[in-house]
C-alpha cells in the first residue's frame, strides 16, 4: 500500500471460487493509529478511473469529517458482473458472502478502519448500485448507507423494503440519483431497459417508509457524464 496512490491487490475467494482483483486508496496522511472510514466501490475500475472519486476526495479532504479508505472491487467480465451483481443473479449470495466474510475481515486485519456500519459507505453505478443497495438491506451490520448512481431496481427489492420495520427504516440513509433520459437505455444484450421509472418508485417507497435519503433527477443518461459531477455532493452528504 502506498498512501496517496491506488494500489492493486488480490484475494483468493472460497465463496466465489476465483481470484478477485481489487485496488485500495489510502490518504496521503494515512496512519495505522487513526480510525478511517471505509468506502467499498463496486464496479471499482469505473468508479476510480471514470468517476475519479479519490481525486475529488483529495480536493475536499480538509472539509470532510474523517479520513476515508477507498476499496475498489473489480469485475472480470460483463457476464460475471451480471451473475454476481444482479438482484436475481445466481451468484449474488456468494458475492455478498465474499464481501462480508472474506473481504471485510481481510481489510480489518491489514488496515485501521472504523468497524461500524455507520462509517462504511457502499458506492456503485447501475448493477453495481444494485448490489450496494441489496447489501445494506440484507447485511445492515456491514453498512446502512450507500451512494446509488442509477441502480437497477426490481419488484423484489421494492417488496423487501416495504417489509422492513420502523426501526430498520430509520437506520438507513441513501444518496440516490438518476438521469432524466434513463427510461430508454440500451443494454449490452441489445434490449432496452427503463431505469428511471423503477427508481422513481424506489424514491416513493423510501418516502413512504420514512427512509432518509437524498434524491435527484439530473439532465442526462445512464453514463458517468451524468454521475461524475455528483461525486463531490455525495461525499459531502455523508462526510461533510
Amino acid at each position: 500500500m502506498q498512501p496517496g496512490k491506488i494500489t492493486p491487490f488480490t484475494i483468493e475467494s472460497e465463496q466465489l471460487n476465483r481470484t478477485v482483483k481489487l485496488s485500495i486508496y489510502c490518504p496521503k496522511d494515512y496512519s495505522p493509529f487513526v480510525d478511517h472510514q471505509l468506502s467499498l466501490c463496486f464496479d471499482g475500475q469505473d468508479v476510480s478511473q471514470m468517476g475519479q472519486i479519490h481525486r475529488k476526495y483529495e480536493q475536499l479532504i480538509d472539509q470532510l469529517s474523517d479520513p476515508i479508505v477507498f476499496v475498489f472491487i473489480h469485475y472480470t467480465n460483463a457476464e460475471e458482473r451480471r451473475l454476481e451483481y444482479h438482484p436475481n443473479g445466481i451468484h449474488r449470495k456468494a458475492y455478498q458472502l465474499f464481501i462480508t466474510d472474506e473481504l471485510i475481515p481481510y481489510l480489518n486485519v491489514h488496515y485501521h478502519l472504523s468497524q461500524t456500519a455507520e462509517q462504511t459507505i457502499l458506492i456503485g453505478d447501475s448493477l453495481a448500485a444494485s448490489i450496494a443497495l441489496t447489501l445494506t438491506l440484507e447485511y445492515p451490520a456491514l453498512s446502512k448507507r450507500a451512494i446509488l448512481f442509477s441502480p437497477m431496481v426490481t419488484p423484489e427489492m421494492i417488496a423487501h423494503i416495504r417489509q422492513l420495520d420502523e426501526t430498520q427504516c430509520k437506520q438507513l440513509n441513501y444518496y440516490l440519483i438518476v438521469g432524466n433520459t434513463e427510461d430508454h437505455f440500451q443494454l449490452m444484450t441489445g434490449n432496452d431497459a427503463d431505469f428511471l421509472n423503477p427508481i422513481r418508485v424506489l424514491h416513493a417507497v423510501f418516502n413512504a417508509c420514512n427512509i432518509q435519503h437524498y434524491y435527484a433527477e439530473l439532465d442526462g443518461g445512464h453514463t458517468w457524464k451524468t454521475w461524475k459531477p455528483q461525486i463531490e455532493d455525495a461525499l459531502n452528504y455523508y462526510f461533510g
